[in-house]
């Protein structure tokens, strides 16, 4: 079952920039904490229980994947009220 929520929306996102594969960004979530000497090992697994269990995105998770989606999935959408939401300019 899906859920269309926003933050599984911006979750799905991540998953497309990563050419449609939960692995794929799991992988790119491991080797961002990696390069930054944290071991910390995000599979597969982890991915679908935000999408499909959860239905979101653990807050300790979403600026990284911002990060590894280079923008494509904001942290403000995957975790609302836990970023600020940038100003838009005038």
């Amino acid at each position: 079952m899906k859920n269309n929520n926003v933050t599984n929306i911006e979750l799905e996102k991540a998953v497309n920039v990563c050419g449609g594969s939960q692995t794929e960004l799991a992988d790119r979530l491991t080797k961002y904490f990696a390069d930054r000497g944290m071991e910390r090992k995000v599979t597969q697994s982890h991915v679908w229980n935000w999408l499909f269990r959860d239905f979101k995105t653990p807050t300790n998770m979403a600026y990284a994947v911002e990060v590894v989606t280079d923008g494509a999935a904001r942290a403000y959408r995957l975790c609302p009220g836990e970023f600020p939401v940038p100003k838009v300019a005038a």
